[in-house]
């Protein structure tokens, strides 16, 4: 296990600057995940870590030691990729085995080795199989093993998950997490997937623009976001923004609501607006109204009670639940 430090941290290829200055503290055993769009870099900023690049400026440390010109191969992390890669003619016990054997690990506990790890990720069943002959999932769980039997101090995962169907992606989440609890150790994982950050993390690092917006716990994320950035990435369906003459506040630009905290009333609400569209969602029905002026406004309510296409509804809300913003800032 392992403590890592990036403190001021740039990247640059040519004239662009891809990673703008940031400083991030993670503790020992911290499960913490980088979540932002496509090109906040997110992935940039683990491979800086792993070493798969140099950085432009400032310094990484693990436990203390700065790795800034360490090789990757010192630096005692493991990967794993958005694409599995696996050696497709070894069977699972050898791409399991491989790093081992080019480290001269003697055969009865390369063997050991692999039996644990194929206990802990429940592919033991598949140690004679090739990769092609296994489901997405089970070729991911073998990509995961070939990490965790190297005993590395850090797991670095980059979008582990992004390859495999819905299903097999809530089934894997349930697994990394149960992974960690048992090994115990730190691991940065990369994602766009920000239902994957929340249900995941002990620590989410929000990307923007090579930029930090905000470090916090996922119910930190949630609930008190710091920027008008991270109320909208976070949450899905994404926070209502409302500007103009809705709210009556000279001090904001632009208030947030989460759509859970709007009631739909037939009259006497705070806000006026049209039915547009509904998606029933099964458990959840999520509503799709046009204010008076054009603002969308997303409602989410159970199914309990079914509302008409068409018709002119009140929204209200308790002040309590409401988000104000200044020049994309909260306040």
């Amino acid at each position: 296990m392992a403590e890592i430090k990036l403190e001021s941290i740039y990247k640059s290829y040519k004239d662009v600057d891809v990673i703008n200055g940031v400083d991030i503290a993670i503790d020992d055993g911290d499960f913490v995940v980088f979540v932002g769009p496509s090109g906040s870099g997110k992935s940039t900023l683990l491979r800086l870590v792993a070493g798969l690049e140099d950085i432009s400026s400032g310094s990484i440390r693990i436990d203390g030691v700065e790795v800034n010109d360490m090789p990757p191969a010192k630096r005692e992390l493991a990967m794993v990729f958005q694409s599995y890669a696996l050696y497709p003619h070894m069977s699972v016990f050898d791409n399991l085995a491989f790093g081992l054997k080019l480290a001269k690990i003697s055969t009865d506990e390369i063997r050991e080795r692999v039996e644990k790890v194929a206990a802990t990720l429940q592919i033991g069943e598949y140690l004679e199989r090739l990769p092609k002959q296994l489901s997405g999932g089970q070729r991911q769980r073998v990509a995961i093993g070939r990490a965790i039997i190297r005993e590395p101090k850090v797991f670095l995962f980059d979008e582990p998950l992004s390859n495999l169907d819905a299903a097999l992606r809530l089934d894997m989440r349930v697994e990394l997490a149960d992974l960690h609890e048992k090994l115990g150790t730190t691991i940065i994982y990369v994602t766009h997937d920000q239902t994957e950050a929340m249900t995941l993390a002990d620590k989410i690092v929000v990307l923007n623009n090579g930029l930090v917006e905000q470090i916090d716990t996922p119910e930190g994320l949630y609930n008190n976001p710091k920027t008008q950035f991270v109320a909208g990435f976070i949450g899905s369906p994404k926070m209502n923004f409302l500007s103009g003459d809705l709210i009556s506040d000279k001090d904001a630009d632009v208030y947030g609501i989460r759509p859970e905290h709007i009631k739909v009333q037939k009259s006497k609400g705070k806000l006026k607006a049209k039915l547009k569209h509904s998606e029933n969602l099964g458990a959840d029905i999520l509503y799709y109204f046009k204010t008076t002026d054009n603002q969308q406004i997303v409602v989410r309510t159970d199914n309990s009670t079914e509302y008409e296409k068409g018709l002119d509804y009140s929204l209200s809300y308790e002040n309590k639940h409401l988000h104000r913003f200044k020049n994309g800032i909260t306040i």
